[in-house]
């Protein structure tokens, strides 16, 4: 243990001291001779912590590399962007797929950093910043900003746990002498590994601190980053759970009733992402600027700026996923967008509109031969998804302000959103879901993490559409028309079906993930996310938003059907039997999403308390 707190240590030491590229220094013999000469053991020594800070640093760059650039990936390419169209007629076709790098990062001979190709671009944007006056730099600026985003990749990759201790173990059954000794090693184990975890979010968030008044792209990349990387309560802290069933937690809400952005606020307000939002809009600014004012000179002696068509596709997928997590945030957050809606009007039929479908009808899928084509339907969604959540926060925003006129039209097109999605991407993944087992572990993770947070985005805005009809908010007519059709209900529950589905197939429980021996439904991943595809998923709130929602869904049917005269017959109706079924589907999600999350394993126990009560 002691040696593994120095391996840790020492690789974190040496990732935040330099740049990822920085040049090693060259050998001079002078350089050695007023050095005392290293004994055999010293030297030995120093070779081992040499080793083991290359291998922990390579082994939480896998795990970014796994879990977010693979992501990335998809979200951001030129065929979705809306940003990158009719950009001084440059549309890019060779980086289209530049962020793709699945097919080399087999070779271990190469520097893995290579490999995490949005990161090298964003390096690159901001050389490309600096060099054209852009953004000015001090040279202590200019090494915060990289200090920032390598000790937030750190406090992310970190948050995987690499102990699988944590199950529904922990709540008890029969131990033996030997399972106590076990579990007090694992104990110890996890202990570590928090402290860990802890550490590396206060570093990052302190460098992150010390960088928040510097305008660069490597700074608003590290934002949007820390904004997925949890914060880890002190030890002996109060989490959202406890150890009785029914307890409610410190700020006084029930963890099982009250609404998931409350849940949300108790890590604080997602300033870190506003932030971001901020910055690259001035930074957006400074490149349009710049455009127009070369335009405006061509023709004449004053060279244009030197900003290549790379740096630019970059910094449109940069801007592009700002706003997709200030969208994705301002509505799970129930706060007002950082990025406003003036922009969007103008790419309103790009990505907001039919645009976004292409098709009327469902995807084509010919498996296992068309990988390619699989790929690019997934890639399609994207913007889909976030249009959603978009007007999850179109609708908050219009009910807060009173904006009645609004709110019918909204709910219309959200309506509208839902429907289409069905009959297009929605029965595309529903076959990709049927045919799970045999999928490619690329195309596992990346339609799972399109899927379910698409699903939590159906189930905000169902709760928002009965709590504006209950409220006697909007039009009577459509109020009237959407309360008898029950649109809303029968979007709660196909949509907790699929979550359930999409729970069973992820972490089947009859294989044991749960301490025993590892799935890998991932192969070739690192072994801290290659058990399950919901582990690549960079913003776990979402997906444990998704499961946390499907499991009170299905919770409440078994609660009611208890209720009745069935169990004093001493049977079960099957259709309770398929809700206890369908929790716990969602609730072994949550254990296995508590290997990252602690807010995750919290719910987890309260709901397995809940539905274990008679």
């Amino acid at each position: 243990m002691v040696l593994l707190e120095r391996r840790y240590a020492a690789a974190t030491s040496e990732f935040y001291a330099q740049p990822p590229f920085a040049k090693r220094a060259r050998y001079s013999p002078g350089a050695v001779t007023s050095q005392t000469t290293l004994s055999e053991f010293d030297l030995q020594t120093t070779m081992m912590q040499i080793s083991n800070k290359r291998l922990i640093t390579k082994s939480l760059l896998k795990i970014y590399h796994d879990v977010l650039e693979s992501n990335l990936e998809c979200w951001l390419t030129e065929r979705t962007c809306p940003y990158t169209r009719n950009w001084d007629g440059y549309t890019s076709r060779g980086t289209a797929g530049a962020l793709s790098s699945q097919s080399t990062f087999a070779s271990s001979s190469v520097n893995i950093l290579a490999f995490n190709r949005f990161y090298t671009r964003v390096l690159r944007l901001d050389r490309a910043m600096a060099d054209n006056n852009l953004i000015s730099l001090t040279a202590s600026q200019d090494r915060a900003a990289s200090k920032a985003l390598n000790q937030v990749i750190i406090a992310f990759s970190s948050q995987w746990s690499q102990n699988y201790s944590r199950s529904e173990d922990s709540l008890g059954g029969n131990k033996t002498p030997f399972d106590s000794e076990v579990n007090f090693l694992e104990s110890h184990d996890d202990d570590f590994e928090k402290d860990f975890q802890r550490t590396t979010w206060h570093q990052a968030r302190a460098a992150l601190l010390e960088a928040s008044e510097i305008e660069s792209y490597r700074v608003v990349y590290a934002e949007i980053l820390f904004n997925w990387t949890e914060k880890i309560e002190q030890q002996g802290g109060v989490g959202i759970a406890s150890d009785r069933t029914g307890e409610k937690s410190v700020d006084g809400n029930d963890p099982l009733s009250c609404n998931f952005a409350d849940i949300l606020g108790r890590g604080g307000p997602p300033i870190f992402i506003e932030s971001a939002s901020r910055k690259i809009q001035v930074l957006k600014f400074k490149l349009d600027a710049i455009k127009v004012g070369s335009l405006k000179t061509t023709g004449a002696k004053r060279r244009a700026p030197g900003i290549g068509p790379e740096e630019q596709a970059t910094a449109r997928l940069l801007y592009w996923l700002a706003v997709m997590c200030d969208t994705v945030s301002s509505s799970t957050n129930e706060r007002p967008l950082a990025i406003r809606e003036d922009y969007y009007v103008l790419n309103q039929k790009r990505w907001g509109g039919s645009a976004a479908f292409e098709t009327n009808k469902p995807l084509q899928l010919d498996w296992p031969s068309a990988e390619d084509i699989v790929f690019e339907g997934i890639t399609r969604s994207v913007p889909v998804k976030v249009l959603l959540f978009r007007k999850v926060s179109s609708l908050q925003n219009a009910l807060r302000q009173g904006k009645h006129a609004q709110i019918d039209d909204i709910i219309e097109s959200s309506i509208a959103t839902y429907r289409r999605w069905n009959i297009t991407y929605g029965a595309f993944f529903r076959k990709l879901a049927q045919m799970y087992s045999s999928l490619p572990a690329r195309i596992k993770g990346l339609f799972i993490c399109i899927v379910i947070p698409w699903c939590l985005a159906v189930m905000l805005m169902a709760d928002l559409i009965d709590f504006t009809d209950t409220n006697e908010a909007g039009e009577a007519g459509a109020r009237t028309a959407r309360i008898e059709s029950k649109i809303t209900s029968r979007m709660r529950k196909s949509t907790a079906v699929d979550i359930a589905e999409l729970a069973r197939l992820t972490c089947p429980a009859s294989e044991g993930w749960r301490g025993g021996t590892l799935t890998e439904q991932l192969p070739g991943y690192h072994f801290a996310v290659k058990s399950s595809a919901i582990l690549t998923e960079p913003w776990t709130v979402l997906v444990i938003g998704a499961f946390r929602n499907a499991a009170l869904y299905h919770l409440g049917t078994v609660e009611d059907l208890r209720q009745n005269d069935w169990q004093a017959l001493g049977h079960a109706p099957d259709e309770m039997r398929e809700a206890e079924v369908q929790v716990k589907h969602c609730i072994d999600a949550l254990w296995l999403l508590g290997r990252r999350s602690d807010m995750s394993y919290d719910l987890a126990k309260l709901l397995s308390q809940r539905l274990s009560a008679r």
